[in-house]
């Protein structure tokens, strides 16, 4: 063992050296690989932080959500009444523990201006599920449920931040929102974004009865271990079915019920996109390879007469093939170490320019020890796949030819040439796909910006007002202040016309005002 280590030492000085003796070789391999490690890492920083691990939830892969739908119809149901929630979960068998939650406004009041607070209803085991624990405080439990509980708020890590400036003496402090004052119990970390809320608010579903203005509510369910789908819409299908039959219009006659997975369920309107550009990035990282494998050939030219003598001095082919793949390892490394840095600062330019909510509100992008590790494996690959082609012609065991051609002032031989064309051939066939690839999306992303949508949008303003369930108990008194808004807007310099996008009737199940106003 200590002799490998002293001779892997050996030849990690020897390659040192013979490196720092070509600068021009060595930096412009450097150059080419630091670009392809940068734009790898980067873009993997990304695909790994909004698709393959965006959610901090345990076992996230065993929450599912309920969907029903028309095998004839396109789409699924995901959404269901408080009844529905109460009757699924008691009946099923499939699910340790099921949890509801739905996005609302909810009203500040009583600071200063009152404030739209983006709020999260859920039930009180939510937290318990979902496996998370707050970063201050406690999180909503079952005891707060009781009737004779004090009313509580979890706040959400950006709300907490952004109102209060991360102070840990907001626990205790008093909230009135939707002009129910309730205290501030915990603050839930950086990461828990579960719906991208500001503050959590409990609520206890009961049957025929509308909590906290709550009609509807998304379900998910914690799937037991063995549970196969067959299973679980033999378990669920007699409950839909009741249901059918209790309020025929909720549901299709002809349904199907399954499961829906967590990531599935909530997943970045960006993924096939970042597919596509870590395809392209992952190309261009092959013909930085191609590349500089071609200089290693080219270098090797002037390194036979040295591969032949010391093959002379009792170096084997496998000796040889060592020396020069840890040449191509260091190379990776510093070539890695340089597109990290890089890397760094083009992912600062990378989120700059992804689309506000088209990724999860937990993805935290970053270069951390997965992607860290992701690029430690990509370079040493990188190592392999352009330096193994050079190292194994470098130390060819005809012995004779090289120094034949040393003596003669030849140059590169035939097999070599032949690599080195292979290698050209191979970089311009890459790099023409790349361009294909380039020009079909830049066609794509023009054809639909001249698509023309029947609106102008960058004359549209669209407003959202909630409807708090104490003030506005009825439609009634909702459509006169409807009706009053409309009218102002309309009577404002510069509007064409406006409207609400609800409907009366449903004035405060929506919770919501759309005010759609079109400005010359």
């Amino acid at each position: 063992m200590l002799l490998w280590l002293e001779a892997a030492l050996g030849d990690l000085r020897f390659g040192a050296r013979s490196l720092l003796r070509n600068p021009g070789v060595t930096g412009t391999a450097l150059v080419s690989i630091a670009l392809g490690i940068m734009a790898t890492t980067a873009i993997y920083s990304v695909v790994h932080a909004v698709i393959l691990d965006p959610f901090p939830y345990r076992d996230v892969d065993t929450l599912m959500s309920v969907k029903v739908w028309d095998p004839n119809q396109r789409g699924y149901r995901l959404y269901y009444t408080t009844d529905h929630l109460l009757e699924i979960a008691e009946r099923n068998s499939i699910f340790d523990g099921v949890i509801a939650s739905t996005i609302s406004d909810v009203l500040w009041t009583g600071e200063g201006e009152p404030q739209r607070l983006r709020g999260n209803h859920v039930t009180t085991n939510t937290f318990q599920v979902l496996g998370v624990p707050p970063l201050l405080g406690r999180a909503i439990a079952p005891e707060d449920g009781k009737p004779d509980a004090t009313p509580v708020v979890v706040l959400g890590y950006r709300f907490w931040q952004r109102q209060f400036g991360g102070d840990a003496g907001v626990l205790g402090r008093r909230l009135r929102l939707n002009y129910t004052v309730r205290t501030v119990v915990g603050v839930m970390p950086r990461r828990f974004m579960w719906r991208g809320a500001d503050v959590y608010v409990p609520i206890v579903p009961e049957r025929g009865k509308v909590v906290e203005g709550v009609r509807t509510v998304h379900l998910l369910g914690r799937l037991r271990p063995g549970v196969t789908e067959a299973r679980a819409e033999a378990d669920l299908r007699p409950i839909i079915e009741d249901l059918r039959k209790q309020e025929p219009g909720q549901f299709p006659e002809q349904f199907r019920v399954g499961l829906l997975p967590f990531k599935e369920t909530f997943p970045s309107a960006i993924r096939e996109a970042l597919w596509l550009l870590f395809g392209a990035v992952g190309l261009l990282l092959v013909i930085a390879c191609a590349n500089v494998s071609n200089l290693l050939l080219s270098r090797s030219v002037s390194r036979q007469r040295e591969m032949a003598v010391r093959a002379s001095l009792g170096a084997g082919r496998a000796r040889l093939v060592r020396q020069l793949l840890t040449e191509s390892l260091l190379l990776a490394l510093a070539g890695g170490g340089l597109g990290v840095a890089l890397a760094f600062g083009a992912l600062e330019a990378i989120i700059r320019l992804v689309p506000p909510g088209t990724i999860p509100d937990e993805s935290v992008i970053a270069i951390d020890t997965p992607v860290l590790l992701f690029t430690l494996s990509v370079t040493t690959l990188a190592a392999l796949v352009f330096g193994l082609a050079p190292a194994l012609h470098g130390a060819r065991a005809n012995l004779a030819e090289p120094l034949k051609q040393a003596a003669r002032g030849g140059g590169e031989g035939r097999r070599q040439a032949m690599l080195r064309g292979g290698l050209v051939v191979a970089e311009v066939a890459l790099s023409l796909m790349l361009l294909v690839g380039a020009s079909l999306m830049l066609r794509t992303v023009l054809a639909i910006r001249s698509l023309d949508l029947g609106v102008r949008p960058d004359l549209l303003l669209t407003l959202r007002l909630p409807f708090s369930e104490q003030r506005y108990g009825n439609a009634a008194r909702g459509v006169a202040f409807l009706q009053e808004l409309l009218g102002r807007c309309r009577r404002t310099p510069g509007v064409v016309s406006s409207g609400v996008n609800t409907s009366t009737h449903q004035l405060v199940e929506a919770s919501a005002l759309v005010d759609v106003v079109d400005q010359t």
